[in-house]
């Protein structure tokens, strides 16, 4: 069977194959109980495989097999301590067999971060540390600004740039095809969680190629800065001229998918909790969906309060979190920066 048209013009695009089988829909019966809702899925990308699973795969499929990434012997990328994305590059570093440095910020210590700061320490092959965000762009500005820095090649934060952001563009094709397929109902709403905005981006182009008419509820969990509808769309314009130049003619002409951008869930800012994000996390393990409170649990969150008010639709909660993690290191902490290890002694 053919592959349909819009999968066949990315394929032209060189990627490493870690996200060829489509990840499954699952009904959440807890949450469509809540307020007798029509009906509410989880696509569930913590499936993904390779590695340990999340939409990070996706966005790495391609991002690691373009220039410089597939030359490159060293890598290195950032994020926050506890950074879903600096576990997936870490993975991918250790899969492909390269160096990879980190560069991580502090952040509070919710449910999942000491979990993942140990999987990139065991991993990693040099760590920094900073205070804060602000601190490592003012330090090191080179990682936001240079393809390379230190000599390795930067892989920029969240994996968003237009050559990863292809990966979240297969994902929203793959959805249409499941909806195609009579997998699933078409969904009225589809929540994600929004952070350097690739993803959300992504499926909205995805979306459009595939013909499915779906909002994307984009629930953000950093600070409004970082989230503005500029951003989105230039991240969406870039990855349109991409796919351009790869021979999908009409990709400059079409209309991404509604994004709907939520700022109701960050709560005190990027990396805390909030009440209503935990509480999501309690519900969803109900119907064994496995999230966190700093980034799935706002997304799933505002889902939940949608439906406690009465929105009757079909509704798709997109799990962009990773699966467990595999053993680490026993003596993972000795390789933290020294800063770092004090900091999480207090």
């Amino acid at each position: 069977m053919n592959k349909p048209f819009e999968l066949t013009i990315l394929d032209k695009h060189h990627r490493l194959g870690w996200a060829e089988e489509a990840t499954a829909v699952t009904p959440l019966l807890a949450l469509t109980g809540i307020n007798n809702n029509e009906w509410t899925g989880c696509k569930r990308d913590d499936q993904c495989t390779p590695l340990m699973g999340g939409t990070k795969v996706r966005k790495l499929d391609f991002l690691l097999a373009s220039a410089p990434f597939s030359d490159s012997e060293y890598l290195a990328t950032m994020g926050a301590i506890g950074s879903g994305h600096v576990v997936a590059c870490c993975a991918a570093a250790k899969a492909l067999g390269r160096k990879i440095v980190s560069h991580l910020f502090w952040e509070p210590l919710s449910p999942g971060v000491p979990e993942n700061l140990s999987y990139i320490a065991s991993v990693s092959d040099k760590i920094y540390f900073y205070n804060s965000r602000v601190s490592m762009a003012l330090n090191n500005p080179a990682l936001f600004l240079k393809p390379f820095a230190g000599g390795c090649a930067i892989i920029p934060p969240g994996s968003t740039n237009p050559a990863g952001m292809l990966g979240t563009v297969r994902a929203g094709l793959e959805l249409a095809a499941q909806v195609r397929a009579g997998e699933i109902p078409q969904p009225g709403r589809v929540y994600v969680a929004l952070g350097t905005g690739g993803t959300v981006a992504g499926l909205s182009i995805g979306f459009a190629l595939g013909g499915l008419a779906a909002e994307i509820h984009a629930v953000t969990t950093v600070e409004s800065i970082l989230s503005t509808k500029f951003r989105m769309q230039n991240l969406v314009s870039g990855t349109k001229k991409l796919l351009v130049s790869l021979g999908h003619k009409n990709a400059g002409n079409i209309t991404p998918a509604r994004i709907i951008i939520n700022r109701k869930y960050v709560g005190a800012g990027y990396g805390h909790p909030t009440a209503k994000s935990l509480q999501a996390m309690e519900l969803m393990k109900k119907d064994g969906v496995n999230i966190e409170p700093v980034y799935t649990g706002k997304a799933a969150a505002a889902m939940i309060d949608d439906i406690k008010n009465g929105f009757n639709a079909p509704l798709l909660f997109w799990n962009s979190m990773r699966a467990n993690l595999p053993p680490v290191t026993s003596d993972w902490k000795n390789n933290l920066p020294e800063k770092l290890r004090r900091k999480l002694d207090e």
